[in-house]
């Protein structure tokens, strides 16, 4: 119990130095769930698992607690974390196959989409530009880069590469849909309106497509 109260009294002068740093809000939580400080230790993963919504290792750690607090949504959290342990494992493969083929455009991209669908937004990034480097002229790469903009707060710089985009493509409906998107979120609805429509009117049939771009007309009549 001793060596448990210094090692979770040296991490909280850490975390007073770095409040939010998630290395030192999991070590902490890990301490506290082994010191039987079971709802301190959830407060403490949950704020890793909102900042870091990948790390599985914090996600486990977290389940762990909330069943030891009696806490019956523990099985599916860590259900959950078995998910991100097997993502996390697929990118690790991604990765080493893009550093082993730096010029590979496919494996840039193929490394970058699971970056994106893991919310790894940052790190997918990074993943397309290096993907974009090796082919400029990739629309659906730019479109990637700019959606991954939008979503990590910068929309300005995400408008500029949707209408570069629609600049060298018109009919990319992927473009106007998702700069539909960006207008409505600023309110500007009538622009929205004029892009969605653009967007249905070069789907050419494309289900994905059509479908969105529904889910967005009734999400603004509601």
């Amino acid at each position: 119990d001793g060596e448990y109260e210094q090692a979770i009294s040296y991490v909280d002068q850490a975390l007073g130095l770095e409040p939010d740093s998630p290395k030192y809000l999991l070590k902490a939580g890990e301490l506290l769930m082994a010191s039987s400080a079971f709802d301190r230790a959830i407060d403490l993963l949950d704020r890793v698992v909102g900042m870091q919504p990948w790390n599985h290792a914090a996600m486990y750690s977290l389940g762990r607690a909330q069943l030891s607090a009696g806490i019956a949504a523990g099985t599916d959290t860590i259900a959950r974390s078995e998910q991100l342990r097997e993502a996390h494992t697929a990118i690790a493969l991604a990765e080493e196959y893009a550093v082993e083929n730096p010029t590979s455009f496919r494996r840039q991209v193929a490394y970058a989409d699971l970056l994106r669908n893991a919310g790894r937004l940052g790190e997918a990034l990074r993943a397309y530009q290096t993907s974009a480097a090796l082919q400029p002229a990739d629309l659906n790469v730019q479109n990637n880069i700019a959606t991954l903009f939008a979503r990590m707060g910068q929309p300005g710089r995400a408008e500029v590469i949707y209408r570069r985009i629609l600049a060298a493509d018109s009919t990319h409906a992927q473009a106007w849909l998702n700069l539909a998107l960006l207008d409505f979120g600023r309110g500007n609805n009538a622009a929205a309106i004029r892009a969605l429509a653009s967007a249905e009117r070069h789907a050419d049939g494309r289900s994905a497509i059509l479908e969105a771009i529904s889910r967005v007309r009734q999400r603004q009549s509601d």
